[in-house]
């Protein structure tokens, strides 16, 4: 009967255990002056460890924008808030290529029922910014690992973490040196990321798997029984 257990244990536990996904957030910006983010979702099961990757890409609508190609980001600042019922972010972290001026911030503001965190960087030169790299519009700030405890939808909602009228939060690098906070943050809706998290459920292959190992089980339990009985 422990073999018994020991097996069930094993299978259950496969069920329970989900591994790693990852995601990606896109901080759109175009040459139309605004250009919000499109609602970025991703669909996860409840344990899941999500690594969420974060960037900064140039819109092309309107119009093609080449601004971030053709200067690069110099900095970048941004807070995100959501509601922790169905998960929680555990780790924060700014991308190498921008060295100078980390922050790496869980739960600014704790609340009860709502988290938060700030992830922010700057190019080490404070002149060149980071370009994308050659055939894409992209470029990474960071990332963020968030645990789903729960089934539920959890709503990332992304903010300037200083709106004042000059303040450089974020910005483009040589030549332009452009601030582009508002053309990022001053949106509706704002800068936006959605986790729909379930409750797993076992494929039929799984059920089948568990079936075999209680069959094993039980035949090696049987041939010990009749082992006894010889003895």
């Amino acid at each position: 009967m422990r073999f018994l257990s020991y097996l069930t244990g094993l299978f259950v536990f496969a069920l329970i255990a989900q591994p790693s996904a990852q995601a990606a957030i896109f901080f759109g910006f175009g040459v139309n002056g605004s250009a919000p983010l499109a609602t970025n979702e991703v669909n996860a099961f409840v344990n899941d460890l999500l690594t969420i990757n974060v960037y900064l890409v140039e819109d092309d609508i309107p119009l093609p924008d080449t601004r971030l190609t053709d200067n690069g980001v110099l900095n970048f600042d941004f807070v995100a808030d959501y509601q922790n019922t169905f998960g929680n972010v555990t780790s924060v972290m700014t991308s190498n290529a921008f060295p100078v001026f980390q922050i790496e911030q869980i739960n600014e503001v704790p609340s009860p029922s709502f988290s938060n965190f700030r992830m922010a960087g700057t190019e080490a030169s404070f002149i060149n910014g980071v370009e994308p790299d050659p055939g894409t519009r992209y470029v990474e700030l960071g990332n963020f690992m968030f645990q789903v405890t729960d089934a539920g939808i959890t709503e990332f909602v992304f903010t300037d973490p200083d709106p004042s009228p000059g303040v450089d939060n974020n910005g483009l690098g040589a030549p332009s040196f452009e601030i582009i906070d508002t053309e990022i943050f001053v949106t509706i809706p704002p800068p936006m990321f959605r986790v729909v998290s379930a409750t797993a459920i076992p494929e039929p292959s799984s059920f089948a798997a568990l079936a075999g190992l209680l069959c094993v089980g039980a035949l090696r339990l049987r041939r010990r029984r009749k082992a006894k009985s010889a003895a």
